[in-house]
């Protein structure tokens, strides 16, 4: 179910306005790969319910909690080059 059919329509607009403006903070620009930018602004999607379930309403709240906790998980996620697997030592194992 739509989350616009379960909140008042002017709840609504301050959790789309939240989202928006906290998009752009995080500087989405800088994401090329449509497939992350789904995925990014879905994570960022789920961050800002969250903090309007846990009583945060007012939409310059929405976008500071919802920036600071995008870009803290964001900090602790390896990227790829961050992940090295050295294939020859399990290839000595075996």
């Amino acid at each position: 179910m739509p989350l616009r059919s379960l909140v008042e329509p002017e709840e609504f607009a301050v959790l789309e306005a939240g989202f928006e403006e906290a998009w752009s903070a995080i500087g989405s620009d800088s994401i090329s790969d449509p497939l992350m930018v789904s995925a990014q602004r879905e994570r960022l999607a789920h961050i800002i319910i969250g903090l309007w379930k846990s009583g945060t309403s007012d939409r310059a709240a929405l976008v500071s909690g919802a920036v600071q906790q995008f870009l803290a998980v964001a900090e602790d996620t390896p990227t790829p080059l961050d992940i090295r697997v050295d294939v020859t030592e399990d290839k000595q194992e075996h």
